[in-house]
């Protein structure tokens, strides 16, 4: 079977040349996917990316393999051990098993053992679990351990510009560096109040920051802001405690710099609130079928746009973004047009109640699903990827009708619908509970764009089986 590998290390420089962790975990992994008779096909590395946040945007490797899974392109996924897969919530953990699960992907530990059986996803459950345990209790000794050398005096973080670690972990005096941030206080409190210019002055004498590069106004404006210069360490509340280095100003001079910088600063008019994307993941391309995701184009609108065409540039169907405004009144118009009819509650309870129609059970519809996928990825399945997808799209169909929607989730999603969803959906200002919404309601809407104002849908709505069922059933619109 065709397979895949993925790699990661939390700190880049465990990525480094003299650092064996990677091609520790890369030839353990090629060696237990060779004994099982896999071929591997694709690697997948993040170099210091931590698996303990629940969002993805610093794992760009993760998040392109979770694309990459549904395309059917390889069966199984070899991690080291779990805790390479992810040390974060169960909850985050869950929905990316869940997305490998749906997409038909194995996922094997080359350290530790577990099987798709109940007791195998127990045990699974309990190592994610375990991973995620010793994450935050490694975190907690760490910060407890930093807050107590803070109290002590001690400094915790990047050294200050002027500073230098001494040989018993203190930090000590850089005469070279401490003669730049003293010609910079001067220049402020002599009256000159452009930082830019004082940046100037600083890259033109020879002077450069801590990380060695040059001089620029929001990173020296930090600096002369900093209270560390007066011999204190500033605890994560903002309490400052006597440090064990020495000042480099007075109280009573500091205090000045700090008026001069008050006065010189710019009013700004805030930070601009981060925009929400309710229906990210759940809006496709009516073109290539990719979800829509997020992005903020140059006039700031929130929008969303095609994610092939976002990463890959494989889509070249219709305008690059749409404004969420719109996306989301279509949404709204759409859940208008649902309605049920009069008595829909009695028939629901009548069809729930019915016993399950003929069928394969739903270990003999997984079996036939593992079959079909092995036969696929071997290549002896008899006929091409459409075929191959219309036998899936059967099975999934016969899993479906068989596992059935339980009874209480049908009748809660039965009465949103009865209250009328248009307007909750215009009612609910809060973009994680318009997200928990159309989650519960939608598989996937595809749409087109005419204008970046508006958008057309491209084919039926799927969705969610509850809501199928309901609609189905009652005769809803």
């Amino acid at each position: 079977m065709r397979a895949a590998v993925y790699l990661r290390v939390s700190d880049p420089a465990q990525a480094g040349d003299d650092h064996y962790s990677l091609p520790t975990q890369e030839r353990t992994c090629l060696a237990v996917a060779t004994a099982r008779g896999d071929e591997v096909v694709a690697i997948y590395e993040d170099a210091g990316a931590t698996a303990y946040r629940d969002e993805l945007e610093h794992r760009p490797e993760f998040q392109r393999l979770l694309q990459d899974a549904p395309a059917h392109q390889w069966g199984r996924l070899y991690v080291l051990a779990l805790d390479r897969f992810s040390r974060a919530s169960m909850a985050a953990s869950g929905e990316w098993l869940r997305i490998l699960e749906r997409a038909g992907v194995e996922l094997i530990s080359a350290l530790e053992w577990f099987d798709s059986s109940p007791s195998g996803e127990l045990l699974r459950t309990i190592l994610l679990g375990q991973a995620h345990f010793f994450s935050r209790l490694q975190g907690q000794r760490v910060s407890g351990a930093l807050r107590l050398k803070q109290a002590g005096g001690g400094w915790v973080g990047v050294k200050p510009w002027g500073y230098r670690g001494g040989p018993d972990k203190t930090l000590r005096v850089d005469e070279a560096a401490a003669a730049g941030y003293r010609l910079a206080v001067k220049l402020v409190l002599e009256g000159e109040e452009n930082i830019s210019q004082v940046c100037r002055m600083l890259n033109a004498a020879g002077y450069r920051t801590t990380p060695g590069g040059p001089w620029h106004a929001k990173a020296l404006f930090k600096v002369l802001r900093s209270p560390a210069y007066l011999g204190v360490v500033v605890l994560p509340d903002g309490t400052l405690l006597p440090g064990r280095h020495p000042p480099l100003l007075e109280r009573a001079e500091w205090e000045l710099l700090q008026q001069r910088l008050q006065a010189s600063a710019r009013p700004h008019a805030g930070r601009r609130p981060r925009a929400c994307y309710p229906l990210s993941g759940i809006l496709h391309c009516g073109y290539c079928g990719a979800p829509l995701i997020g992005a903020s184009p140059a006039d700031r609108r929130p929008c969303y746009t095609c994610a092939q065409r976002n990463k890959l540039h494989a889509c070249h169907g219709g305008i690059c973004y749409l404004h969420a405004a719109a996306c989301e009144e279509l949404v709204a118009e759409i859940l208008d047009g649902v309605t049920l009819g009069p008595g829909w509650r009695e028939a629901v309870e009548k069809a729930l109640a019915a016993p399950p129609p003929p069928g394969p059970s739903l270990s003999e519809i997984k079996r036939q699903e593992a079959r079909l996928m092995d036969m696929y990825q071997l290549g002896i399945f008899q006929g091409d990827k459409a075929e191959f997808k219309r036998r899936w799209d059967e099975l999934q169909a016969l899993r479906e009708t068989q596992a059935g929607p339980a009874r209480q989730p049908v009748l809660a999603v039965g009465a949103l619908l009865e209250a009328g969803l248009g307007n909750l959906w215009r009612a609910t200002a809060n973009a994680p509970a318009q997200r928990k919404l159309a989650r519960l309601l939608f598989r996937a809407v595809y749409v087109v764009g005419i204008t970046m104002d508006r958008a057309e849908l491209s084919r039926p709505v799927e969705w969610q089986p509850a809501v199928a069922l309901l609609l189905r059933l009652c005769g809803g619109e």
